[in-house]
Protein backbone atom coordinates (compact mmCIF):
# COMPACT_ATOMS: atom_id res chain seq x y z
CA UNK A 1 0.00 0.00 0.00
CA UNK A 2 1.41 3.76 -0.95
CA UNK A 3 1.51 6.49 1.19
CA UNK A 4 -1.06 8.17 -1.77
CA UNK A 5 -3.56 5.11 -0.96
CA UNK A 6 -3.34 5.41 2.71
CA UNK A 7 -4.12 9.41 2.21
CA UNK A 8 -7.14 8.92 0.28
CA UNK A 9 -8.37 6.23 2.50
CA UNK A 10 -7.75 8.44 5.43
CA UNK A 11 -9.89 11.16 3.47
CA UNK A 12 -12.61 8.70 2.65
CA UNK A 13 -12.43 8.33 6.59
CA UNK A 14 -12.77 12.10 7.26
CA UNK A 15 -15.68 11.82 4.90
CA UNK A 16 -17.69 8.96 6.27
CA UNK A 17 -17.11 10.63 9.61
CA UNK A 18 -18.45 13.78 9.08
CA UNK A 19 -21.88 12.03 7.23
CA UNK A 20 -22.09 10.68 10.42
CA UNK A 21 -21.96 13.84 11.93
CA UNK A 22 -23.98 15.31 9.35
CA UNK A 23 -21.33 17.92 9.19
CA UNK A 24 -21.77 19.03 5.60
CA UNK A 25 -18.10 19.82 4.65
CA UNK A 26 -18.27 15.93 4.24
CA UNK A 27 -19.35 16.70 0.50
CA UNK A 28 -15.67 18.60 0.04
CA UNK A 29 -14.14 15.65 1.08
CA UNK A 30 -16.65 13.33 -0.48
CA UNK A 31 -15.73 14.87 -3.42
CA UNK A 32 -12.08 14.66 -3.28
CA UNK A 33 -11.52 11.09 -1.94
CA UNK A 34 -13.76 9.89 -5.35
CA UNK A 35 -11.63 12.02 -7.56
CA UNK A 36 -8.16 10.75 -5.92
CA UNK A 37 -10.07 6.79 -6.06
CA UNK A 38 -10.86 7.87 -9.91
CA UNK A 39 -7.16 8.56 -10.53
CA UNK A 40 -6.07 5.60 -8.68
CA UNK A 41 -8.63 3.48 -10.72
CA UNK A 42 -7.08 4.84 -14.00
CA UNK A 43 -3.66 4.71 -13.63
CA UNK A 44 -4.03 0.62 -12.76
CA UNK A 45 -7.35 -0.10 -15.31
CA UNK A 46 -9.63 -1.04 -12.63
CA UNK A 47 -12.66 -0.85 -13.98
CA UNK A 48 -14.63 -1.53 -10.91
CA UNK A 49 -13.25 1.66 -9.27
CA UNK A 50 -13.64 3.51 -12.08
CA UNK A 51 -17.18 2.59 -12.17
CA UNK A 52 -17.96 3.06 -8.46
CA UNK A 53 -15.78 6.29 -8.44
CA UNK A 54 -18.19 7.43 -11.46
CA UNK A 55 -21.01 6.77 -9.34
CA UNK A 56 -20.05 7.95 -5.56
CA UNK A 57 -18.86 11.28 -7.93
CA UNK A 58 -22.11 11.64 -9.06
CA UNK A 59 -23.59 11.38 -6.23
CA UNK A 60 -21.60 13.75 -4.20
CA UNK A 61 -21.81 16.51 -6.28
CA UNK A 62 -25.75 15.83 -6.61
CA UNK A 63 -25.52 16.18 -2.72
CA UNK A 64 -23.34 18.85 -2.25
CA UNK A 65 -25.91 20.53 -4.83
CA UNK A 66 -28.69 20.11 -2.97
CA UNK A 67 -27.27 21.57 0.08
CA UNK A 68 -26.08 24.62 -1.09
CA UNK A 69 -28.97 25.57 -3.53
CA UNK A 70 -31.78 23.40 -2.13
CA UNK A 71 -31.70 23.43 1.73
CA UNK A 72 -32.23 27.26 2.02
CA UNK A 73 -35.40 26.84 3.28
CA UNK A 74 -34.44 25.96 6.68
CA UNK A 75 -35.37 22.46 6.47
Amino acid sequence: MTILEILIIAVTMVSVFLTGNKNNWTWFFAILANVMWLVIGLQRSILVVIVCSCMYLILSFRGAYLWMFKNKGGE
